[in-house]
């Protein structure tokens, strides 16, 4: 028996004027989704997950890999730096999370190749959980309280972020690129200027909590403050590097697989790569002034028309 959403897709698809126009089904909807994720991004998708379904069979998982100060640096558990990205405690902030990252990290892994965002992202998540580190440190040296260290353990259970610390690192980059815009604060109907934005989030996320600091997000948020004033020219991965991965055995294997996408050179489209261009052509010696007549756009005539007219009309006969 067909439900009435059934029965109204397909006495649409009957009575469709076009019949031309292919109709998508849930399935199709789905496939298309699969097929616009790239594969580092898929990857990223699928451990968060796997490690999530893990940590419910097996607890202990989410305590060794998560970022726990008192291990990572006392007991020099370098790998929680790296794996603490992957480790999400509640499946609510995987969905928001997913929800808020795919779509523009998949754009960004489109834009400029798998091994170059992989790189990046890796980067940005190891430097965030860095300023984590020495923010808890900084806040135990001065205590003197251990509990500090421990702040994301609560008798024995981890609460992990996860993805959300590069996610408002990002957010916090976009809203800097043009400080002065105005954006929609969610459902609310009031805009605010982009430069507030993130700070009223981590406002919102504190609310949540009941007044409990996510100092991951926090870090994440300080981490694209200090990209943005401080870090932009320095914290670049060169495209020779990638290339050079790209032709390793790493690059080889990844490149097998259907969602791979190699890396694009830069391409001149920002400001400050027109500015170059102009001044290239300002003093490249092989250009010359043009010297023909050209033409008057916008449909009247030009110089030359007019003065024929001028001439036809006054060799033509008197009535």
């Amino acid at each position: 028996m067909e439900t009435p959403s059934n029965q109204i897709v397909n006495n649409s698809n009957n009575n469709n004027p076009n019949p031309n126009i292919p109709h998508y089904t849930l399935n199709d909807r789905i496939m298309n989704i699969y097929n616009s994720i790239p594969l580092f991004v898929f990857f990223i998708i699928c451990i968060t997950l796997f490690f999530y379904i893990i940590d419910l069979i097996i607890f202990s998982i989410s305590f060794y890999i998560s970022n726990i100060v008192l291990y990572t640096i006392f007991s020099f558990h370098i790998w929680r730096l790296i794996t603490t990205v992957f480790m999400t405690t509640s499946i609510l902030n995987i969905l928001f999370a997913m929800i808020s990252w795919v779509k523009n990290a998949s754009s960004l892994e489109n834009s400029m190749g798998t091994i170059k965002y992989m790189l990046i992202f890796f980067m940005n998540s190891i430097l965030i959980q860095i300023i984590y580190c020495l923010i808890l440190l900084i806040g135990y040296l001065i205590s003197r309280n251990k509990n500090i260290l421990t702040l994301n353990l609560t008798n024995g259970k981890v609460e992990n972020s996860g993805l959300w610390p590069i996610i408002m690192a990002e957010l916090t980059l976009l809203c800097m690129s043009n400080p002065e815009s105005n954006i929609r604060l969610f459902f609310f109907p009031c805009e605010i200027k982009a430069k507030f934005y993130p700070f009223i989030l981590f406002f919102i996320f504190l609310l949540l909590n009941f007044f409990e600091i996510d100092f991951g997000v926090l870090s994440g948020i300080i981490y694209g403050l200090l990209y943005h004033f401080f870090f932009r020219n320095s914290l670049q991965i060169p495209d020779k590097l990638v290339q050079k991965i790209e032709k390793s055995f790493i690059g080889n294997f990844l490149g097998n697989f259907k969602k791979f996408i190699p890396c694009k050179n830069n391409i001149n489209v920002g400001i400050e790569n027109i500015i170059n261009t102009l001044k290239d052509v300002k003093n490249n010696k092989k250009f010359f002034p043009f010297k023909g007549e050209g033409i008057k756009v916008g449909g009247s005539y030009g110089t030359k028309e007019r003065e024929n007219d001028r001439i036809k009309q006054n060799n033509s006969p008197v009535n």
